[in-house]
């Protein structure tokens, strides 16, 4: 879900965990929004940069003519 604290959104998330001797309870994580939107942004930009040093395709591919296979 969402919340809002002193004007700023975050993403809540809760989960039901048990502890060692069997008492349940529960935890709540706050991410602001914010933050996690530039993340992702940083680690698309991340992707898409090119991974350097010459392509050597260590797979050869025979040239063929329309028609004919080699």
């Amino acid at each position: 879900g969402t919340a809002v604290i002193a004007g700023v959104e975050y993403w809540v998330s809760a989960w039901t965990n048990t502890s060692a001797k069997g008492v349940r309870y529960q935890s709540l994580k706050f991410t602001e929004k914010q933050a996690v939107h530039d993340n992702g942004m940083a680690q698309a930009k991340q992707a898409a940069q090119p991974v350097g040093g010459d392509f050597q395709d260590d797979i050869p591919f025979a040239q063929f003519e329309r028609g004919t296979f080699a």
